[in-house]
């Protein structure tokens, strides 16, 4: 996910008693899990470097968070809130492809409006068979979900993550 809805009033209200660093790390941990679109994992070092929690009273917050506001689950830390919307979000982008593809084809019966409509089904397959399109230097695929974006002008897909590679 790219954004999400922040509800101040929800927010407030949920988070009043918190200090100004557990705020930070609140924020921090959520903004993680959204572009993630995925729970955190159960490793407290790899959440302190993704939240850039470097010093001991930073680690702190991160742990008080993750104890109030995230629930243990099959060895990931989620945040049920989240995954709601999350999933909303994801509704939302499969509903807002659908009609863009009927009005392709709807629009004009020409061959060319269903050519363009096959290549672009085509290449939409291709995208979703695997997790990432963009290879490193390594030579594996970065694996990472919701990073891959359509060029405007090359038509190719690319990785956000990755925009040297």
């Amino acid at each position: 996910m790219q954004w999400y809805k922040h509800y101040l009033a929800d927010y407030l209200q949920k988070t009043a008693d918190l200090s100004l660093i557990e705020h930070g790390a609140y924020r921090l941990l959520m903004d993680t899990y959204y572009q993630r679109e995925a729970p955190l994992p159960n490793d407290l070092k790899l959440i302190y470097r993704l939240v850039h929690a470097h010093h001991r009273h930073e680690q702190h917050a991160v742990r008080t968070i993750l104890g109030r506001y995230f629930t243990m689950l099959d060895g990931h830390f989620i945040n049920v809130r989240a995954n709601e919307e999350i999933e909303s979000y994801q509704a939302q982008c499969s509903a807002n492809r659908r009609p863009n593809r009927q009005r392709i084809v709807n629009e004009s019966p020409s061959e060319s409006h269903v050519q363009i409509d096959r290549i672009d089904r085509d290449k939409e397959e291709a995208f979703t068979k695997t997790a990432c399109q963009h290879r490193m230097e390594s030579g594996e695929f970065c694996g990472i979900q919701g990073t891959h974006k359509l060029h405007p002008r090359s038509k190719d897909w690319y990785c956000r993550q990755h925009p040297d590679g």
